[in-house]
Formats: C-alpha cells, structure tokens, sequence
C-alpha cells in the first residue's frame, strides 16, 4: 500500500488549483487567436484538470482510508496525455489560423492514441508498457506546448512570461527526475510537492501575461480603444 500523509495529500489540490488557472488564460488565449478554436481548447484543458484532481483525490484516499482505487491513480496519465496534445495542436492551430481539417485532425488523433493505449494495457496487463506509453505522449504533448507559449511569450516581448513557461517545463523534467528516486521518503515528496507549486504558480503568471498581452493588440480591443477615444 502506498503512503501518504493526510497533509501531503491536502496539498496537493493547491497546484492543481494554480494549473487551472493557467490553463483557463492559455484557453481562452487560444480563443483570442481563432475562435472556432474554442471548445478544443476547453476540452484539452479540461481533461489535464480531470488527470490532477483525479490522481490527488486518489492520493487523499490513501491517505484517509488506506484505500487504493488504481483506476483513480491511471487515470492521471489517461487524461494528461490527450489533454496535452489537444491543447499543443490547438495553440499552433488558432495562432495560424488553420481550419476545420486542422480541428478534426486535433481531435482524432490523441482519441486514436489513447485507443492504442487502452489496447496496450489490455495486452500486457502485468507489464507498464501502457503507462510509458502515455508518460511518452504527455512528455511530447507538454514540451510541444511548452516551446509554442516560450514563443509567443517572447513574440508579444513578454520576456518573464518566456521565463516562467521555461521554468515551468524545466521543473517538471526534475520532478519526473526526482520521482525516479527509489527511497520516496515523506521529507523528498514534500520538496517535490513544493516544486510542483512553485511550478504552477510560473505557469498561472506567465499564462496571464501572455494572455493580457495578446489582448491588448487583438482587433476587438483596439477597436474598442478607438471607439471610447
């Protein structure tokens, strides 16, 4: 059985909190850009949210009643891997204003990954392949999506925000790091807990600063300054 301290597991909802609200001002940034765009965008964001409070309520479970409900704890990859590429595909698909083949494509394809998944797990049922399957996914998904917002980050000459995206993808290779750690001791799950906050917390501000920067030049705003002027 795994272990997890009540406190452990409590904390873990604050950076789920704070990745939600980066993923809310990277969704609606992407709707700033094409608004066809839109419910992809929801979508994606919406299912990496499902994978984090799913494997934290897991972990809260644990903690408080020593139960394991595994499908709880699979879920966070289940969800994270086409949650990630819907919204890298979204973003490099509304900043370039591509069309309905580009929409269908961005839905499909992460469905037909997860399908492939699904049977891989069915077929080794003893075996992790499905699960370094979806790490590899998400991994692709998350620095596809990570290298575009550095960009438009450093495009709309946000430069903290290019900073805080890096930061945020650099912080999530060292947790996976730190993950690998045979002895996952309370005192290391802590400092990794601290890191992933820290993380969210870059990924909220530098969402919102990008957010607010391609706003302020979109044409409805500049329309809007023009008419109250």
């Amino acid at each position: 059985m795994y272990q997890y301290s009540i406190g452990l597991a409590v904390f873990d909802f604050v950076p789920i909190v704070l990745s939600g609200i980066g993923l809310y001002f990277v969704s609606i940034t992407a709707t700033l850009w094409g608004a066809r765009w839109q419910q992809l965008a929801r979508l994606g964001a919406i299912l990496i949210l499902c994978g984090g409070i799913s494997k934290a309520s897991w972990k809260l479970i644990v903690a408080t009643f020593q139960i394991d409900i595994s499908w709880m704890n699979s879920a966070l990859f289940f969800c994270l891997a086409p949650g990630m590429l819907i919204l890298a595909a979204t973003i490099w698909g509304a900043s370039n204003n591509k069309g309905q083949t580009a929409r269908h494509i961005t839905l499909i394809v992460p469905g037909l990954l997860v399908i492939a998944a699904l049977a891989i797990t069915v077929s080794w049922p003893e075996k992790r392949y499905g699960t370094f399957y979806l790490l590899a996914l998400t991994t692709l998904g998350n620095v596809a999506l990570a290298l575009q917002l550095i960009i438009k980050s450093w495009n709309a000459k946000r430069l903290s925000a290019s900073v805080m995206f890096f930061c945020n993808i650099l912080a999530v290779f060292t947790m996976a790091g730190l993950a690998r750690l045979p002895d996952q001791s309370e005192a290391l799950q802590w400092i990794e807990e601290l890191i992933n906050t820290a993380s969210q917390g870059a990924f909220a501000y530098a969402a919102y600063t990008l957010y607010s920067a391609i706003k302020a030049s979109s044409p409805e705003t500049a329309d809007h300054d023009i008419a109250t002027k």
